[in-house]
């Protein structure tokens, strides 16, 4: 793609999670987000083709190319974690690698989806903490109480304008 390619008058940013994906459409032409909601994956597909491919570019939010992204990390860990038994341990570990897994699933799905019909999809990798809605709000303006999944849509989109 040349580096001074047009630019497309809807960002979207999309948070792919197992059960409802994050989705936020920044529209250039108004300023401003147009859309932010989570989404099952039919209803996720359905708002996306609802949009012209040439004026659309999507960043979907790809964790699995966090730098040790695989790494325990001991401050996520539930309270008291050490104290467990060590199958009490092992069972979280594996329920949580199995929904991290379904999640990168569902990106992967998401991204092949789009790009089979036509759609510009850039892998967007975090490289900033997780807004909490006061940062969204800042940065943004967006105050809708949305979650987690919204807002990390919300910030894939804005830090790709």
């Amino acid at each position: 793609m040349p580096i001074n390619r047009k630019k497309r008058r809807y960002v979207i940013g999309i948070d792919p999670d197992k059960n409802d994906s994050g989705y936020a459409v920044y529209d250039r032409q108004l300023g401003r987000f147009v859309m932010h909601v989570a989404f099952d994956f039919t209803s996720l597909q359905e708002a996306c083709f609802e949009l012209d491919k040439e004026d659309s570019e999507f960043f979907v939010e790809a964790g699995w190319l966090n730098k040790g992204m695989h790494k325990r990390k001991k401050e996520s860990l539930p309270k008291d974690f050490e104290k467990w038994s060590a199958a009490a341990r092992e069972g979280y570990m594996f329920q949580r690698g199995v929904d991290v897994g379904t999640n990168f699933g569902a990106g992967f799905a998401i991204i092949h989806v789009l790009r089979a019909n036509g759609y510009t999809v850039n892998l967007y990798h975090p490289k900033v903490d997780k807004w909490d809605a006061q940062m969204c709000q800042l940065y943004t303006g967006v105050s809708a109480r949305i979650n987690q999944d919204v807002r990390d849509a919300i910030r894939a989109a804005f830090l790709n304008l």
